[in-house]
């Protein structure tokens, strides 16, 4: 199973919509209704993960040079998630949540890792003394994982000062009594197509477990090609249902999202502003040598 593919399914079908709170209702003419557009921010694309991914192996280079080790580490390809322009229901249509329909498909080659080239040209020891500082013991990060962490957790120590409102806005949107329609309506739109599920929490995770369970037990030609068929089916279904749920979602949030924009407009655009400045600020791949890195101790 390919972890590109199981990440594109669960964010078409998981409950993504509100991990950070940057809901989908349209705008208004007379300032922005969403949080989303208060903040300003890209929100997802293969620009932001490429930026993400060069800072990572710069910040990752320089917290190893910190250290007196010369590492030159790689930006991580993204994972090469085909017909990436398909709406949800038709990606799902398509590939179901890409678990057996990626059987035999390519994966996209990526650049060649020169710190780990480097390292097998090492004897044993100061190769494993390269390793601890860049993946840490399992109790102390390494290198890697502070850089990841720096880049990866930017928006999220930014967005700190207004995260008890975002969440407050969150637990609102849950009590509404209406919410209850919806997920009542959600839970009779998956039985309608013979998905026997009931809690939203990881129900995308379970269902894509099945068809990976499935796989593991290695089926002929004529099971794979009917277990695609029934992927597909239910990913469609799945898709379709979790895109009325975010829709009736939407519905629910839009004057309560739109009275935090009112309220908090002003803090809104300023931590937007400042997330886009530090992103901005970023170290390049190319920059790796010189830039210092997160601190190694």
């Amino acid at each position: 199973m390919r972890a590109g593919y199981s990440a594109v399914a669960l964010a078409v079908i998981g409950s993504v919509l509100l991990v950070t709170l940057v809901l989908s209702a349209p705008g208004s003419s007379s300032g922005p209704a969403t949080v989303e557009a208060a903040l300003g921010l890209d929100t997802a694309g293969a620009d932001l993960d490429h930026r993400r991914a060069e800072a990572v192996a710069a910040l990752t280079t320089g917290c190893m040079a910190a250290l007196g080790i010369t590492y030159d580490a790689t930006p991580e390809p993204g994972p090469m998630i085909p017909d990436a322009s398909l709406d949800p229901v038709a990606w799902a249509e398509r590939w179901g949540f890409g678990v057996t329909t990626s059987v035999g498909v390519a994966g996209a080659p990526g650049e060649p890792d020169l710190g780990l080239q480097h390292l097998a040209d090492l004897d044993p020891g100061e190769r494993e003394r390269i390793r601890l500082a860049l993946d840490g013991d399992g109790a102390t990060a390494g290198c890697r994982g502070k850089a990841t962490e720096e880049v990866m957790g930017l928006r999220d120590r930014l967005l700190a000062p207004i995260r008890g409102d975002l969440d407050a806005l969150e637990r609102s949107i849950d009590a509404d009594p209406q919410m209850s329609t919806v997920v009542d309506e959600w839970r009779r739109c998956l039985a309608t197509s013979g998905i026997s599920e009931t809690d939203r929490a990881g129900f995308g995770a379970r269902l894509i477990a099945r068809f990976a369970s499935a796989l593991e037990k290695r089926p002929g030609a004529d099971d794979l090609a009917a277990l695609q068929v029934e992927e597909r089916r239910v990913a469609t279904a799945a898709a379709r249902c979790e895109m009325s749920y975010i829709a009736g979602r939407t519905r629910v949030a839009a004057p309560r999202e739109s009275a935090l924009v009112r309220r908090l407009g002003a803090r809104l655009r300023e931590v937007g502003a400042a997330i886009r400045s530090a992103e901005a600020a970023l170290p390049r791949w190319s920059d790796a040598p010189s830039w210092p890195g997160p601190s190694p101790s």
